[in-house]
């Protein structure tokens, strides 16, 4: 569970309820139906390392879901906020005063740093590629070797991955209901939160030493700001840095 790793490369580059209705103002022998409520889904049975592979299918079944948080990366902290649909996604990740969202549509990656990101990583040019730009997205090719990293760390099997020893702590309420905590070890570790009721959904996943959090939520949402921006709001990124 990478949440002191997951963004490294940075530094770098519902209850449904049905109503039945009567004849006229005569009420019906029965006005409402609920749905069954969620029960227990076995995950607090299994061995640690069972549960996470349990939590990763359940949020890859999910096809779309919400991630948000702080978490810290070489003592800093870096803010996260993602919103997941299939392989599609928009996002931002923030740090020290820099700023870069992301936007992934159809396979189509796209990256929108703010002037402070560019100075701080892309030397003296920074500055020039800032005003460039503006408030455009930055398309990249297929081969960018820069962001594409970036866009990784919200898969779950990539931030999920267990890479240290795991244990079993109890179950309790968390952000987003009943779960039962699997903990690793380690500068590296901290503990991954599974729903017990319903889906195992992952549902908080916190840093060792409760430095850092990420709240999974709006499983099966769905996201209309995830969509390609117009081409006048779009910059081909290698053809700026060639000049071209």
């Amino acid at each position: 569970m990478r949440i002191t790793r997951a963004l490294m490369p940075l530094a770098l580059a519902g209850v449904v309820l049905a109503g039945c209705g009567g004849d006229g103002n005569r009420p019906s022998a029965t006005t409402t139906t609920k749905s069954p409520a969620p029960t227990d889904n076995g995950v607090s049975a299994l061995a640690p390392n069972e549960i996470v592979q349990k939590s990763i299918a359940a949020l890859e079944g999910a096809k779309s879901y919400q991630m948000k948080g702080d978490i810290y990366s070489d003592g800093q902290q870096m803010y996260l906020h993602f919103k997941v649909s299939g392989k599609d996604l928009i996002g931002v990740i923030a740090s020290q005063g820099t700023k870069v969202e992301l936007l992934s549509v159809g396979g189509q990656n796209f990256v929108r740093p703010d002037e402070a990101f560019w100075k701080a990583n892309a030397g003296d040019a920074g500055a020039t590629i800032a005003k460039l730009l503006g408030s455009r997205w930055a398309k990249l090719s297929a081969t960018d070797k820069d962001f594409r990293t970036l866009f990784k760390i919200i898969e779950p099997s990539e931030l999920l991955k267990p890479t240290g020893r795991l244990t079993k702590a109890t179950t309790k309420q968390v952000p987003g209901g009943t779960a039962i905590g699997v903990v690793q070890s380690g500068a590296d570790g901290g503990t991954l939160w599974v729903a017990t009721i319903g889906e195992p959904y992952p549902l908080f996943l916190e840093g060792s030493g409760g430095k850092g959090h990420i709240t999974f939520t709006s499983f099966g949402g769905s996201f209309p700001d995830i969509a390609l921006p117009a081409a006048s709001e779009v910059v081909d990124l290698d053809k700026l840095k060639s000049g071209s």
